[in-house]
């Protein structure tokens, strides 16, 4: 409501990481204007609002199954160092990486989790359905401390994964702009959008300035 466009969100956590889905099948007029194939109307539209919580896919409590989960989509090479320090972080939770090269594991250990995610939330559930209308997504929006702790390199590397994600088996956004809750804002909006609306997105486009 408080921005022109469909929006996807990703939420990386230390035991989940969860994907939201705001979108707005386009009238005759705007489908027109499309690319192929996102010019062709579904059999049945979707769901404005969509939401998956992929408890497999932590950076910490479930690094190890982010792994798994990488290898069976075909994600890889994923490295031994990777795999080791996977297992290193699931048996010790509350670690924090220290140096270059375990930054750059907990940048991929993101990126994996959420490509997986994303392809969870996006693909179609029955072999008769269609793959959730997320062309059109106008902001792709990252939450969780990995992204706020990491620099701008390792927050593009994440979220350019999804938008890049051709072989992924949903429809990749085509323009989306990118954008980090960097000052942890969104459950804020959340938390009070049941209250005092006009104030919860007020909060909430912040998000939208934040990178």
């Amino acid at each position: 409501r408080a921005v022109a466009g469909d929006l996807l969100v990703i939420d990386i956590g230390g035991a989940t990481t969860d994907v939201y889905s705001v979108i707005h099948p386009p009238s005759p007029q705007q489908r027109e204007e499309l690319p192929a194939p996102l010019n062709m109307r579904p059999v049945l539209e979707p769901l404005a609002a969509a939401r998956t919580v992929e408890g497999d896919l932590g950076v910490r409590w479930n690094a190890r199954a982010i792994i798994e989960a990488a290898d069976a989509e075909a994600l890889g090479p994923i490295t031994t160092a990777l795999r080791e320090y996977a297992g290193r972080v699931q048996s010790q939770p509350a670690y924090l990486p220290f140096g270059a090269a375990e930054t750059g594991h907990d940048v991929e250990l993101a990126r994996l989790a959420v490509l997986v995610a994303v392809r969870r939330h996006g693909r179609p559930v029955l072999p008769n359905e269609s793959p959730r209308a997320l062309g059109t997504v106008a902001h792709l929006i990252g939450s969780g401390g990995v992204l706020r702790h990491t620099g701008e390199r390792g927050r593009t590397s994440i979220l350019d994964a999804v938008v890049a994600d051709h072989a992924g088996g949903w429809p990749v956004p085509y323009a989306a702009q990118t954008h980090v809750d960097t000052a942890y804002l969104l459950f804020a909006a959340g938390l009070v959008a049941r209250h005092d609306e006009d104030l919860a997105r007020s909060i909430a486009v912040q998000v939208l300035e934040t990178h």
